[in-house]
């Protein structure tokens, strides 16, 4: 069984992303899964262009996207991908775009649910020791077109040569503490240190991967 777990590179002037730092620290194999990683630009459509790629390319059972959430307290397993964009005029992608209200995919499905089993990751996160809960949407920035462009895609139809994982899913991670230290996250917002942030990944994945087993045998 392959896993792809992909992250961001840094936005917003940071030097770092903590979605990149948490995934690769995740050992290269989870559960008896084999683990494969892919980084995506903070850009709009280019995000979701290059995390199916990397799904054309490895070809996994399970897909789990990851992306930063500054300020927050714990992983936050997403169950909602809106299909919309928008953002402030100050607050763009590493493009210079700021879409405002705009449909990410015209014409199709305002809404999508993740594949993944997300209240067994939430608990699997909580049983690792690792602060986590549910969250009713990914937002409507980088994040949550990359969510929605996964779970369209299970729905079909493929083009040739293209490929759908069986489960798919999104989860935040807080910042680090070495971010808020540097002034990008500014006191006294939350963070997590990156090793507990990869504690919590490994433990959703291995939800994932069970799971998956378990509708197979």
């Amino acid at each position: 069984m392959r896993v792809l777990v992909t992250a961001f590179e840094p936005f917003g002037g940071q030097e770092e992303n903590a979605s990149r730092l948490a995934v690769e620290a995740l050992p290269a194999t989870v559960a008896g899964a084999a683990v494969e990683r892919a980084v995506l630009p903070c850009v709009f459509g280019a995000a979701a262009e290059a995390a199916l790629a990397a799904v054309d390319s490895v070809r996994p059972d399970v897909v789990l996207a990851c992306g930063e959430h500054r300020g927050a307290a714990g992983l936050a397993v997403e169950r909602v991908a809106l299909n919309l964009a928008s953002t402030p005029s100050d607050h763009p992608d590493n493009g210079g775009t700021a879409p405002e209200e705009r449909p990410l995919v015209p014409g199709a499905p305002g809404s999508l649910c993740a594949t993944v089993p997300v209240a067994d990751c939430v608990r699997a996160a909580q049983a690792a020791g690792v602060p986590a809960h549910l969250s009713c949407s990914a937002g409507l920035y980088v994040c949550n077109s990359v969510m929605y462009a996964l779970l369209l895609r299970q729905r079909g139809p493929l083009a040739p040569g293209a490929a759908a994982p069986a489960m798919a899913g999104f989860v935040h991670v807080p910042g680090t503490p070495a971010q808020a230290t540097r002034g990008i996250l500014a006191e006294p917002l939350p963070s997590m240190d990156t090793a507990l942030s990869a504690r919590g990944l490994e433990a959703v994945v291995t939800a994932c991967v069970g799971a998956l087993r378990q509708v197979r045998a």
